[in-house]
């Protein structure tokens, strides 16, 4: 298996119907709709951004099997870079999430980011055991409350 990472918004359109499979299995377990024109747009800007955004697939020989979407958000005044995911996804039955994690970590040191946010959804249980697991050096750090805007 390899991740690849997209540096282009070629890349991101040639791997488009991979993306829109990821995103509607999201959609299904959420139940949360998503605008695919404002995804691409997101998508192939974020892909463009070297420095501050990391885009990646994981690949076997044959088939393309997940993708992360990372993106810089340091607050104002942090003393130090922090990302926050901003998609992940993976075929089920995949173990892809791992070797993804740590080459996104070894490009994130690499450009000087101390920190990074993984929010998921409270009711997806795999998602939540896999983080909370100590092996993957996870802690719960934030409570995060929303609201909707009318």
């Amino acid at each position: 298996m390899n991740i690849v990472r997209l540096t282009s918004a070629i890349d991101v359109l040639q791997h488009w119907d991979f993306f829109v499979e990821g995103f509607q299995s999201i959609t299904e377990k959420t139940r949360e709709s998503f605008d695919l024109d404002q995804m691409q747009k997101t998508l192939c800007y974020h892909a463009r951004l070297h420095s501050n955004s990391w885009i990646a697939i994981a690949v076997d020989e044959i088939d393309t099997l997940g993708f992360i979407v990372m993106e810089e958000a340091t607050p104002l005044f942090a003393p130090f870079r922090s990302c926050i995911a901003r998609a992940v996804y993976h075929r089920p039955g995949v173990r892809v999430l791992e070797p993804m994690m740590e080459a996104f970590e070894k490009w994130a040191k690499a450009q000087g980011f101390k920190h990074y946010v993984i929010t998921t959804r409270r009711h997806s249980g795999a998602a939540i055991r896999f983080f909370q697991s100590e092996k993957f050096g996870f802690r719960k750090g934030y409570i995060t409350f929303e609201k909707e805007i009318k």
